[in-house]
């Protein structure tokens, strides 16, 4: 036996799904901001996890660029071609706490702090070493010293190579 359902429960159905899709894009969309950055084939994707960061996002997407400019300046090109970087913020100044992930594309968690200054981004050396790790591959744990080995190596050639570091701060 077939049934049918009356057109006029049908398309009801199908406004409150959408409906409900919509407010819950809604609520989404004011706790986090997303934003895109080319960098030559690269796509990166900038997410501000509760968008009540006090600072300027313009600081936060030259901050990200700058990184992202000096990790291809330093490979002739980003080492990946998609990556998301999730941005927590917390109360106070400067930032903290990368991990990289290469799982899934690509993936830098790092923590950022309300107050952090244009200045103190620009002296950051930290998301320019988490997004050196993507360029390395994951290694077994005996052997983890060689990653972090080379994105510390890395990064300051990388961040003087872009202009963004002078050889004597090195």
């Amino acid at each position: 036996m077939h049934r049918t359902f009356p057109a006029g429960l049908l398309a009801r159905a199908v406004l409150a799904a959408l409906l409900y899709l919509a407010c819950f894009t809604i609520v989404s969309a004011k706790d986090e901001m997303t934003s895109s950055l080319l960098i030559g084939n690269a796509r990166i994707d900038i997410r501000i996890e509760n968008s009540t960061l006090r600072i300027p996002a313009k600081d936060i997407f030259r901050w990200v660029k700058s990184a992202a400019e000096s990790v291809a300046a330093y490979y002739g090109r980003f080492p990946i071609l998609y990556v998301l970087i999730r941005i927590t913020p917390f109360e106070g100044r400067g930032v903290h706490n990368g991990m990289t992930f290469g799982d899934r594309r690509g993936r830098i968690l790092i923590r950022v702090g309300n107050e952090t200054s244009p200045s103190e981004f620009a002296s950051d050396w930290m998301l320019t070493h988490e997004m050196v790790h993507l360029a390395f591959p994951s290694v077994d744990d005996k052997h983890h010293w060689i990653e972090e080995g080379i994105a510390t190596y890395v990064e300051p050639i990388a961040r003087i190579q872009a202009g963004n570091l002078k050889a004597e701060q090195m």
